[in-house]
C-alpha cells in the first residue's frame, strides 16, 4: 500500500469507506497495488474513468462505486492488514505475516471473489474486477517506497493480462520498466525536436496489381535509442497520454503530404493515418480531425483513418458519430485487426466503414493452414455482404497471393509488394503512375 515512508502518511479505508490519516508504520510482509475495474458492456460501468462515470450516472454515483470497492476490499483481508485508497481507481493493502507468496494468493483470490458480485448504483447493475500487482518483503525491497513502486509495476503487467489479473513483480519488470521510463523521458522531447518520420507502405489492387493506397507509419529517430519501430514507442506514447499530441502531429503530416504531392500533379492515392483507441477517447478528436483537413485545403478523398475493433469497446455510438462525419467529407475508414479482438457484428454493420484489413495472423500460414484460409474466406464473404472491401496485411508471397484472389480478397499489403519506405520513395511511386 501507499504507506507513511512514501508520503508521511497514508489515507486509511474504513468499513464505509471513510479516509481517516493513520501514522507511518513499519512495513513487513508483502505490498499489493489493486486496480478496480467494471467490464465495459453497458448498463455496467467502468470504475478506471471515473470521469466517464461521473458524466453518466452522476459524481455521487462514482463516488460510491470508490466506497464500495473500499468496504469489500477491507472485508477481504486479514485482522492486521491495512487497506488504503492511492488514487482516482486504485488501492493498496499492506499484508503483514507473509511466509510464502502461495499465503498472498490466498488473499488475492478473496479480493478478486469479493469485488465481483454485482451491486445497483444510480439504477445502473455494476459488477467489478481487478488487476493486481504485488510485491514482497525483503525480497523485492526492504523499503515502503521501493516496494510500492514495485507493486505498481507488477500491476502494468497485470492489467497488460486481461480483467482479473494478478501479478507478482520480478527483476526483469524492473528492468523493463527502467527501460520504458528513459524511453519515455525521450519521448518527451522528440516531437519538439522533430525525430518523428513517417513512412509510407502502399497497397495494391489484387486483380490489377494496380497501388490502391498508401498507410501512413510513424517512425522514431531517436538519438538515444537509434531507429526505433512502432512496436516499441507506440505502447509508451499510449500509456503516458502523448499519443494525442504525436497522433495529431501525425494526422498533419500526412494532410501537408498530400497537398504537396497534389500540387506536384501526381495521381494520388488515399493516405491512411491510424488513429489509437486512446485518441477516440479524446472528446475533441472529431472536430480537430475536420478542422485539419479543412485548413489543408485537401481533397478529403485522398485521406483515410484506420481504427482496431478495441477502439469500438469505448463509447460506440460516438465513435459512429465521429465517423460519419469524415465520411460526410470524403474520407474513408478502415477497420484494422479483425477477427483479433473483441469481434462484433452488431457493431461493424452499424459503422459508415469502407475496408476491413485481415490480420496477417491469418495470412501468415494460408498456404498450408486449411483453417486460416476457412477463416479468411468467412471474413471476405462478410465484409462483401456488408459491402465492404478486404486487405490482406502481411502478404510475402506469390503463393499466398495466389489463395487471395481466389478466396476474392479485394486488396493486399506486404513486403511481397513493398516494406514501409520513406516519403521520397513513396513519391518515386506515385511518379510511375502516371
Amino acid at each position: 500500500m501507499l504507506h507513511g515512508a512514501v508520503q508521511g502518511e497514508a489515507a486509511r479505508v474504513d468499513h464505509h469507506g471513510v479516509g481517516r490519516r493513520t501514522k507511518r508504520g513499519h512495513v513487513a510482509g508483502a505490498v499489493v497495488a489493486v486496480h478496480v475495474r467494471g467490464p465495459p458492456p453497458a448498463p455496467q460501468v467502468e470504475v478506471e474513468r471515473l470521469a466517464s462515470i461521473r458524466e453518466t450516472l452522476g459524481k455521487e454515483a462514482g463516488d460510491e462505486v470508490l466506497r464500495e470497492a473500499g468496504r469489500r476490499l477491507s472485508q477481504a483481508v486479514r485482522e492486521g492488514d491495512t487497506v488504503a485508497r492511492l488514487g482516482r481507481d486504485k488501492f493498496g493493502i499492506l499484508l503483514v505475516d507473509i511466509a510464502q507468496s502461495d499465503d498472498i494468493i490466498i488473499v488475492v483470490n478473496k479480493v478478486l471473489t469479493g469485488l465481483f458480485p454485482a451491486f445497483s448504483v444510480a439504477g445502473a447493475s455494476v459488477s467489478m474486477t481487478a488487476s493486481i500487482g504485488a510485491s514482497f518483503a525483503p525480497q523485492d525491497a526492504s523499503d515502503a517506497a521501493a516496494l510500492v513502486k514495485n507493486a505498481e509495476i507488477a500491476l502494468v503487467k497485470a492489467r497488460e493480462q486481461g480483467q482479473n489479473t494478478y501479478q507478482f513483480f520480478t527483476g526483469e519488470m524492473n528492468r523493463k520498466a527502467t527501460m520504458i521510463a528513459l524511453m519515455q523521458k525521450s519521448l518527451s522531447h522528440a516531437l519538439s525536436n522533430k525525430e518523428f518520420v513517417l513512412y509510407y507502405q502502399p497497397y495494391f489492387n489484387i486483380d490489377t496489381r494496380n497501388m490502391a493506397g498508401m498507410e501512413a507509419l510513424m517512425r522514431w529517430d531517436s538519438p538515444d535509442h537509434g531507429f526505433v519501430l512502432p512496436g516499441r514507442f507506440i505502447p509508451v506514447l499510449e500509456e503516458t497520454q502523448m499519443i494525442n499530441e504525436v497522433g495529431f502531429w501525425a494526422v498533419q503530416e500526412v494532410c501537408r503530404q498530400i497537398k504537396a504531392w497534389h500540387e506536384r500533379g501526381y495521381q494520388l492515392v488515399p493516405i491512411t493515418t491510424n488513429i489509437s483507441a486512446i485518441q477516440f477517447r479524446h472528446q475533441d478528436l472529431g472536430d480537430a480531425l475536420i478542422a485539419m483537413l479543412k485548413e489543408s485545403k485537401i481533397d478529403a478523398r485522398y485521406f483515410a483513418i484506420e481504427l482496431t475493433e478495441s477502439a469500438l469497446l469505448h463509447n460506440p455510438e460516438r465513435i459512429r458519430a465521429l465517423l460519419v462525419r469524415l465520411k460526410d467529407l470524403g474520407a474513408t475508414v478502415s477497420i484494422d485487426d479483425f477477427g483479433t479482438g473483441y469481434s462484433s457484428i452488431s457493431y461493424l454493420k452499424k459503422l459508415p466503414a469502407d475496408n476491413l484489413k485481415i490480420d496477417l495472423s491469418f495470412i501468415r500460414d494460408i498456404a498450408s493452414n486449411a483453417d486460416d484460409g476457412a477463416i479468411v474466406s468467412s471474413i471476405v464473404s462478410l465484409a462483401h455482404n456488408l459491402r465492404l472491401k478486404t486487405i490482406a496485411e502481411g502478404v510475402e508471397t506469390e503463393e499466398q497471393l495466389k489463395i487471395l484472389r481466389v478466396l476474392q480478397c479485394d486488396m493486399a499489403q506486404g513486403y511481397y509488394f513493398s516494406k514501409p519506405v520513406p516519403a521520397g520513395t513513396a513519391e518515386t511511386m506515385l511518379k510511375k503512375r502516371g
